[in-house]
């Protein structure tokens, strides 16, 4: 299971440096979208601070917007680079596609991301109290470094579980 997680990661990185050009003209354009955005939520989220000196809210807000908002573009993009590297297609200079496949994609991303909140939460909010309450845990790092020892060994199982992404980009 490690030698698989290990191929993925290094095949990754390799597809990464050898395809950087196409890299390139996937992303930029959703990039030049997202900073703009972000500067205009920045800038709003400044001025929304210092007309109610309250520092929380305009900056949850904002990040929450941000959130939702890169979802549909990390999904095109990611599509688009599975597509470049497994089907060999040219990305045009400029790729702003969405449709059908990039909103499934973006549907398996969240379902993902649920799934690995679900463990988050199970090994912060359940884990964290019973090591602290039978003793395991003297100290808040040692329950830190237990619970990075627990990722990290599910990090092949979810790295498995995630080729369902370049699967449905195909």
């Amino acid at each position: 299971m490690i030698e698989t997680t290990v191929r993925l990661f290094t095949g990754a990185f390799k597809a990464f440096f050898s395809n950087f050009e196409s890299f390139l003209k996937i992303c930029w354009a959703w990039f030049a979208i997202m900073f703009t955005i972000q500067a205009v939520l920045g800038v709003w989220s400044f001025e929304t601070q210092i007309a109610s000196g309250e520092e929380q809210a305009p900056s949850l807000a904002a990040g929450i917007i941000l959130a939702v908002l890169g979802v549909i573009p990390s999904a095109s993009i990611l599509v688009a680079w599975h597509r470049c590297l497994l089907l060999n297609e040219a990305p045009r200079l400029v790729h702003l596609k969405v449709g059908g496949r990039e909103i499934a994609y973006a549907g398996r991303f969240l379902m993902l991301l649920v799934l690995w909140f679900a463990v988050l939460f199970v090994m912060v909010f359940v884990m964290s109290p019973l090591f602290m309450l039978s003793g395991i845990g003297g100290g808040s790092m040692v329950v830190l470094a237990i619970m990075y020892c627990i990722a990290f060994l599910l990090l092949p199982i979810i790295a498995r579980v995630a080729l369902i992404l370049p699967a449905s980009a195909l």
